[in-house]
């Protein structure tokens, strides 16, 4: 990002904008593995309004909290989540595919009325 006017300017780099590997860890949390080889510009345009975009999708692996696998968390699963569905950029995923399926059906169950 440039600061300054035409006669003085710097770059610095805001929340990994120019360099996948500066984006706060934040953005990471509890991530068991970080490829920045392959990281892809992201499109912030397309995100949701934040403080700190993510200027960078970089696959991710985390582990699941509920059963406890490795899970990787995709450059296209990342676009789809922060382009698509607008999720906050800190969002981060905390299960895997299967038991967010999972927990989406229990909490669909739990708003249904219960018969007397």
């Amino acid at each position: 990002m440039k600061i300054g006017d035409s006669l003085f300017s710097i770059d610095i780099d805001v929340f990994g904008d120019t360099d996948a590997k500066k984006m706060p860890l934040s953005m990471f949390h509890d991530a068991i593995y970080i490829d920045y080889p392959k990281a892809v510009k992201a499109d912030v345009k397309k995100q949701a309004d934040a403080t700190c975009p993510r200027y960078w999708y970089i696959p991710v692996v985390f582990q699941c909290i509920d059963c406890k696998m490795k899970f990787d968390f995709s450059i296209v699963e990342q676009k789809f989540w922060y382009e698509r569905l607008r999720f906050f950029p800190s969002i981060t995923p905390i299960r895997c595919a299967s038991c967010r399926k999972i927990e989406r059906r229990r909490k669909l169950d739990e708003q249904k009325p219960k018969k007397k």
